[in-house]
């Protein structure tokens, strides 16, 4: 049975053009598809603890794993990274902050970027484990980082995303954006950029 796990990096809980625009797609996503299971992460109401040096005990040592502070801190990790393996599919909802991906996202990452769960180190160098999922993100910037744009080359959040993403074994071609611009402009968000977003989500659920 397919699993879609439907995660949410805003810490804007209100207005938010990434949380609209991801459970609009989700929404019809399960339409298409009644008989797949939906999975919740919402990382701004209820975000990833930041890594420790408790953590970073039992990771060192796996006798630590089991009782106190480090038990815990290991138990709560291994249940975000038990949850995200379950899907084979992910919509992330997600603005750029400070050109890169917000803190609430790094932190998850941190929590569930498992040896052997995502990724696998040996003589041979580092294997992905991710292979045959498929992603696709809705992104909000807050000026133009399109190609061709100014600023273009500033923009460090699809690049990290893809990297990352490759890195664990995900083929480029299943790692989808769609993305919103100029989201802090004195105008607003790009208007052709929503345009597209809104009128091609229905399109996308069709076939993702």
């Amino acid at each position: 049975m397919t699993c879609l796990l439907h995660i949410d990096a805003s810490v804007d809980l209100d207005g938010s053009n990434t949380r609209r625009l991801s459970a609009r797609f989700v929404d019809l996503w399960k339409e298409r598809n009644p008989g797949a299971k939906i999975l919740r992460r919402d990382l701004g109401r209820d975000p990833a603890p930041p890594l420790t040096h408790t953590f970073a005990k039992a990771v060192k040592d796996p006798e630590l794993r089991a009782t106190g502070d480090t038990g815990a801190a290991w138990a709560a990790s291994e249940a975000l990274s038990d949850e995200f393996l379950a899907a084979d599919r992910y919509v992330v909802g997600m603005p750029m902050h400070i050109l890169t991906v917000p803190s609430t996202f790094k932190a998850y990452v941190e929590q569930i970027f498992h040896e052997e769960r995502v990724f696998r180190m040996d003589e041979t160098g580092f294997s992905g484990l991710l292979g045959g999922r498929k992603f696709l993100f809705f992104l909000s910037k807050g000026a133009d980082y399109r190609p061709g744009a100014p600023l273009e080359d500033f923009d460090m959040l699809e690049p990290y995303l893809l990297k990352l993403l490759t890195f664990c074994g995900v083929s480029e071609e299943d790692i989808g954006f769609v993305a919103v611009n100029n989201a802090l402009s004195p105008e607003g968000p790009d208007e052709d950029d929503q345009n597209r977003a809104r009128d091609g989500i229905a399109e996308l659920a069709e076939i993702w």
